[in-house]
C-alpha cells in the first residue's frame, strides 16, 4: 500500500470576535489509520504473532525499573503505529522536569513550519493546542510568560525519522494482507461448520400433490435442512418443488450440489504469501518462529535459535531507535546512565 495521499488536512472556520482557522494533519480516510490497523491486527494471526515476539525482544537490557511501564506503551505505538508521542514538562530554568505518556491516537499535527515539520499539536479530545518539542532554554521561557506557570502544559514531542508529517508503521503497507489472511479464516470457518460444504439445490415433489404421509415426509426434511447453513449462512439450500406422482423418498426428493469443495492448494499458497508479505513488513520476522515447516532445515533446533537471535538483534536495533527519541529530549530512562536515579519521573495516563 502506498503512502501517497494518505495524510489529510482538515479544516473548518469558527466565527466568533475574529475568524479562527482550524488545520490539523491526520492519517488515512476520515482519520482511519489506528482503526484499521487496530482491527487487521485483530484479525491477523501472522501479525498478531509477530507483534508478541516483538513486545517480548524489545526492550533495552539495561532498562531502569521505574520506566518499565512507560517504555511497554511507547514501543507498542512504535511498532504498531509508527511513531510514540510524549508530553514533556520544564523546571522555570527551561530544564526538563519529566516526560508524560500520550496516546497518539489523541494528537494531531495543528501547523506546519515551511519545510513541512510539525509546528504545533492539538489534543481531539480537549481541542488543547502544544508548541512542538523544542528545548531551547531561551523558547521554553518564552512559553512560560505567555502562558504562566500554572497554565504553561510543555510541548510534544513525536518520535519521527521520517521526511513525512507522521512516521507510517510498515506494517500499514500490508493492511490488504492482513485482511487476506483474516478473510481466509473467515471462509473455511463458515465452510468448515456448514455440514453440506456447499450449495445445494433440493428437488421435491409438489406439495398440492403429496399425500398425507408425503407431505410429513416433506415438512421434515424442510426443517432439517433449512437450519444448515453454516456461520453467517457459508452456504445455501434452495428448495423447489416438481409435479408427479413420487412413491418412494429417493424420488420424493432429491438433491443437487453446485459446489462443496474448497480448493485447499488455493488457500494454502494464499495464506503462505499473506505470512509472508506480513512477516517481512513487521521487520523481517522470521517466519520459522511461526511456521516451522519453513525453509530447507524444517523445524530443526538450530534453524530456530538462529532466527531467534537474528530477531533478537533486530528488537534491540529498533530498541535504540526508540531510545533515540528520548536521548533527543535528554531524559534519561536507563540505568546505566546519569540521572536515570534523578527526581524526574512520568505519568503513564493516556490523555
Amino acid at each position: 500500500m502506498a503512502f501517497t495521499n494518505i495524510f489529510k488536512v482538515n479544516s473548518s472556520r469558527k466565527k466568533k470576535k475574529a475568524v479562527t482557522v482550524k488545520d490539523y494533519v491526520y492519517i488515512g480516510d476520515n482519520g482511519s489509520y489506528f482503526q484499521d490497523l487496530d482491527n487487521a491486527y485483530l484479525n491477523s494471526p501472522t501479525a498478531t504473532m509477530a507483534l508478541l515476539k516483538f513486545h517480548e525482544y524489545c526492550v533495552p537490557v539495561d532498562l531502569a525499573d521505574k520506566y518499565q511501564s512507560l517504555w511497554k506503551k511507547v514501543e507498542n505505538d512504535f511498532i504498531r503505529y509508527g511513531y510514540y508521542i510524549l508530553n514533556v514538562t520544564y523546571t522555570v530554568d527551561g530544564v526538563v522536569d519529566e516526560i508524560l505518556y500520550r496516546n497518539p491516537k489523541h494528537y494531531l499535527v495543528k501547523d506546519q513550519d515551511d519545510n513541512g515539520n510539525a509546528s504545533t499539536f492539538i489534543n481531539t479530545k480537549t481541542e488543547v493546542v502544544y508548541p512542538t518539542f523544542n528545548k531551547s532554554t531561551q523558547i521554553v521561557k518564552s512559553q512560560f510568560q505567555k502562558d504562566g506557570f500554572e497554565k504553561y502544559k510543555g510541548q510534544i514531542y513525536m518520535y519521527n525519522d521520517s521526511s513525512l508529517p507522521y512516521r507510517i508503521t510498515p506494517l500499514y503497507s500490508v493492511l490488504n494482507w492482513m485482511k487476506v489472511e483474516s478473510d481466509s479464516s473467515t471462509y473455511v470457518s463458515k465452510a468448515c461448520d456448514n455440514a453440506m460444504f456447499g450449495n445445494n439445490i433440493f428437488v421435491m415433489k409438489k406439495s398440492s400433490d403429496a399425500s398425507a404421509k408425503e407431505l410429513e415426509i416433506i415438512d421434515t426434511v424442510k426443517e432439517t435442512i433449512s437450519g444448515v447453513k453454516g456461520v453467517e449462512e457459508a452456504a445455501q439450500n434452495i428448495l423447489l418443488e416438481r409435479e408427479g406422482d413420487l412413491e418412494d423418498v429417493p424420488k420424493l426428493i432429491s438433491k443437487v450440489s453446485i459446489s462443496n469443495d474448497i480448493n485447499v492448494e488455493l488457500l494454502n499458497t494464499t495464506d503462505e504469501k499473506a505470512e509472508s508479505k506480513i512477516c517481512t513488513a513487521c521487520y523481517g520476522f522470521p517466519r520459522i518462529l511461526i511456521s516451522q515447516s519453513e525453509g530447507i532445515f524444517g523445524n530443526s533446533g538450530e534453524a530456530i535459535q538462529v532466527a531467534t537471535d537474528l530477531w533478537a538483534r533486530t528488537c534491540q536495533r529498533e530498541a535504540n531507535n526508540i531510545l533515540d527519541g528520548f536521548k533527543e529530549i535528554g531524559f534519561n530512562i536507563l540505568k546505566t546512565l546519569p540521572n536515570a536515579d534523578s527526581t524526574n519521573d512520568t505519568n503513564n495516563t493516556g490523555a
